[in-house]
């Protein structure tokens, strides 16, 4: 199996490779041997573990999980995905462990001082902040755009944390920043008129 996952991780090919592993219920000893035989292609082992969580995602005890995750990572210290992949399992736990939450955030903000910019990790230090402090993850979510306007997916965070907090005149003018930069994007348009709804806009939610 190990063999089968560095096989398919050289052909570019991270799901399928861990669908091998995870199909035979792959034990720690033989991810251990698939990362090390992976590390001679840092494209391949970055991709690696980026699907790391998943083969561990039918396991119920999240703890151990991170855990695990932690002591597969601790040989790739510079691979900000490795440290992407600790805070992810960190993330799935629900961060009810104060142990766990610190863990989660010294490993995403490791990720991020390697990859500055990562979107992808900056979404999940926001989910991470937003368990414990949503003004923080404001805060951060604002800093970030300040200096990558045209992200998105960070846009539409933001924009989700205001929500939670009941704050629509700001969650609806992010989403009215993204319809108007992706007009035919359905799922914008929607919650633009699910703000204008909150807001009694009756005519710019029917328009939506």
């Amino acid at each position: 199996r190990p063999r089968q996952l560095v096989t398919a991780l050289s052909a570019g090919n991270a799901n399928r490779a861990f669908e091998a592993l995870a199909g035979g219920g792959a034990t720690k000893a033989e991810v251990e041997r698939a990362l090390a035989a992976a590390a001679a292609s840092p494209d391949a082992l970055a991709a690696a573990f980026l699907e790391l969580n998943r083969l561990f995602a039918h396991e119920p005890d999240k703890a151990a999980v991170f855990r695990t995750v932690g002591e597969l990572a601790e040989p790739y210290p510079a691979l900000a995905e490795a440290h992407f992949a600790v805070a992810l399992a960190g993330y799935a736990t629900g961060l009810s462990d104060v142990g766990i939450v610190a863990g989660a955030r010294h490993a995403v903000d490791r990720a991020l001082t390697l990859k500055p910019g990562w979107e992808r990790a900056v979404l999940l230090k926001a989910e991470i902040l937003n368990k414990r402090s949503p003004a923080e993850a404001i805060v951060f979510l604002t800093d970030y755009l300040k200096d990558n306007p045209g992200s998105r997916p960070a846009t539409g965070a933001l924009a989700q944390v205001y929500v939670e907090q009941k704050r629509y005149v700001e969650a609806r003018a992010l989403f009215d920043r993204l319809v108007a930069a992706d007009p035919t994007n359905t799922d914008f348009r929607f919650g633009a008129a699910v703000l204008a709804l909150q807001m009694k806009d009756w005519a710019a939610a029917e328009s939506q």
